[in-house]
């Protein structure tokens, strides 16, 4: 046990450490104890659903922000615009502007290409 106090240390860093040590580590178990039982009973079991995932970055928009090195910030934006007033996905656009080839396309958007860690840029000098 921890002396409330001793000498060269204020008094509230002694009480800091006998009195609140003990309810941190309790804390710190009910946040472990709360996490093991949402992985077991909500995140246990999850699986990929690919087709949907595919359609879902097939249809979304904001998809011409990793399109833009490759198709150019004119052809993203017109494409983004066109898909937003009309419906149709990004993909089916560029595909019948023929602004990347099918297969192209297909590997720029993979899910695993999008979500790739990359370093940030800097600001030009």
């Amino acid at each position: 046990m921890l002396p409330l106090r001793s000498r060269g240390r204020p008094a509230s860093a002694e009480r800091f450490r006998a009195d609140h040590c003990p309810q941190s580590l309790q804390e710190h178990h009910a946040l472990r104890n709360g996490c093991l039982t949402l992985a077991e009973r909500c995140v246990n079991g999850i699986t990929v659903n690919r087709e949907r995932l595919r359609a879902m970055v097939e249809n979304s928009i904001g998809v011409v922000r990793a399109l833009n090195p490759h198709i150019g910030y004119a052809n993203a934006t017109e494409v983004a615009q066109e898909a937003l007033v009309s419906g149709r996905s990004v993909y089916e656009l560029v595909l019948e502007k023929k602004l990347l080839s099918k297969e192209r396309l297909d590997e720029i958007l993979r899910p695993e290409v999008l979500t790739r860690p990359r370093p940030l840029l800097t600001s030009r000098e």
